[in-house]
């Protein structure tokens, strides 16, 4: 059983437990359609039955193991351009976590994902519900690796396998949800330029030489060097420089 979080101002103020559900996202959503969310909503459980990754993978949890959530905002101050910087906030708040909690420098795999050692801890699915031209309402689903021993996906890895030590998901909550409120209200007063550097600095692969592959030049040698504005993958090659959306490039490596 989790309780309503302490430290932060909003996030976790409400809180819905349930011990299995189908998807916190989903069950985010129905929230929303039904008017009964508040900005910070939380919803958590500890087995998600058809949790999803990007590319609409699964995302393997053992129950009880780790975090599965989900989180409600209202981030109606941001224009549609500029919805992928709360990809940013999400990703920078969970690397902020780990490395002020644990000492672990994380890499940010483009656009969302969180790696350590060459091994993802953490997964996040972003849905946006567009307004008028602006973000009206977020979902923001996130799976957290804390206490699992083995995976069946080799590139899987946990806050376990990092530090050698059983956490109580309770604190890893709190502490995590803390971070990424402190990155979102940043973002809420406009304090972005930082965090689009920070983001950019984290990237995984960043300035080496690695194999992409897009549906033009099939597989290819690049070099990842930067995030444009709208959340575009910038990687320059004999091809030239070329800029990417979600899903339009793949890491080979």
């Amino acid at each position: 059983m989790y309780k309503i979080l302490a430290k932060t101002f909003f996030m976790g103020k409400k809180l819905h437990f349930m011990t299995t559900c189908h998807s916190t996202n989903e069950t985010a959503g129905d929230l929303l359609l039904n008017g009964t969310d508040i900005e910070g909503t939380l919803i958590i459980t500890d087995h998600q039955t058809n949790g999803k990754g990007q590319r609409g993978n699964s995302w393997e949890s053992a129950p009880g193991k780790n975090l599965t959530f989900s989180l409600i905002l209202k981030p109606s101050f941001l224009d549609i351009a500029h919805q992928f910087r709360l990809n940013i906030v999400i990703s920078l708040a969970i690397k902020d976590y780990l490395s002020l909690h644990h000492g672990i420098k994380a890499k940010i795999k483009w656009p969302n994902d969180i790696y350590v050692e060459e091994r993802k801890i953490s997964g996040i699915l972003i849905k946006n519900i567009i307004k008028q031209s602006l973000v009206n309402n977020t979902i923001i689903g996130i799976g957290f690796n804390v206490n699992q021993h083995f995976f069946s996906e080799p590139k899987a890895i946990s806050l376990f396998q990092c530090t050698g030590k059983v956490l109580e998901l309770q604190e890893v909550l709190g502490n995590l949800v803390l971070q990424i409120e402190k990155r979102y209200l940043q973002l809420k007063n406009s304090h972005f330029s930082s965090m689009s550097k920070a983001y950019i600095d984290a990237l995984y692969w960043r300035d080496e030489i690695h194999i992409f592959r897009d549906n033009d030049n099939g597989e290819f040698e690049g070099r990842i060097t930067a995030v444009d504005g709208i959340g575009r993958l910038v990687i320059s090659s004999d091809f030239g420089t070329r800029t990417y959306m979600h899903q339009e490039v793949q890491f080979i490596s």
